[in-house]
């Protein structure tokens, strides 16, 4: 299976790269405005303070005034999962459907070994494309962490990268699951999408409300809590590890009827 990961981690290389690149990115020039924010944090305070509630607390506003609250509302919590979102997506619908759509299937097929070998071997390429845009994006907060002379703990760093890296997995997850059954990268990357945007959307009117809080649970955003994480150094480990049992059902999912598909 080595070289199958091999060649997946080559196919995936620039996409995964410049995503991680990106989402580092973005999360280095949020950082660059903290000192400002620091410095104004009354003001800061007051105006935040003509919110509603529930609005910040829906989008992971709670002390803008610190590092980690002001990283966490104005990235960590919304914009950074999104840019790492779409890699996790597009590149987890491609898996199979790409080989299809390319016309490259019988070729990648003709190796000698059992498809689920050939499938995993790019699922393990996408885990390692993953951790790679998460510590990208943790290396970019110490970094930034100490340009601003702010404070972050080691435990909170890795607390962080393990939350985010189990809900980019789950995304890669059904994303593939979809890929084994769709022959269009469109239609399953297009599904997945829908999926991740109804889990956000009933997140964000669960935190409207503490009648509407239950809808919350249902979703994977209950269990992507960087700014928490990072704070706190621990990590919520009943929610993580559903995200990552989840994960696994729908790679076993999709190393199945991959397997026992007629013809790609």
């Amino acid at each position: 299976m080595k070289p199958a990961i091999r060649k997946a981690l080559w196919d995936i290389r620039w996409t995964a790269s410049w995503f991680a690149l990106g989402g580092a990115g973005y999360t280095f020039l949020i950082a660059l405005f903290y000192p400002t924010v620091r410095q104004e944090s009354q003001q800061f305070a007051q105006l935040l303070a003509t919110y509603p509630k529930g609005f910040l607390a829906a989008l992971g506003y709670t002390n803008i005034t610190s590092f980690s609250g002001f990283l966490g509302g104005e990235d960590l919590n919304l914009f950074w999962p999104i840019i790492v979102g779409v890699f996790a997506t597009l590149s987890g619908a491609s898996l199979v459907a790409k080989e299809v759509e390319d016309g490259t299937s019988e070729i990648w097929l003709s190796v000698p070994a059992p498809r689920r070998r050939l499938l995993l071997g790019k699922m393990v390429a996408l885990a390692v494309g993953i951790l790679g845009a998460v510590a990208a994006c943790v290396v970019t907060v110490a970094v930034s962490a100490a340009i601003d002379s702010a404070s972050v703990s080691a435990s909170g760093l890795l607390a962080m990268a393990a939350v985010m890296t189990a809900f980019l997995l789950v995304i890669a997850g059904y994303s593939s699951l979809l890929s084994s059954l769709f022959s269009s990268r469109g239609i399953a990357a297009g599904i997945s999408f829908g999926v991740t945007l109804l889990f956000y959307v009933l997140w964000l009117v669960g935190g409207l409300a503490d009648s509407w809080k239950t809808l919350k649970d249902f979703t994977i955003f209950a269990a992507y809590t960087p700014q928490k994480a990072l704070e706190s150094g621990t990590v919520d480990v009943l929610p993580v590890l559903l995200l990552l049992g989840i994960t696994a059902v729908c790679a076993v999912a999709a190393l199945t009827f991959f397997e026992r598909r007629d013809a790609i």
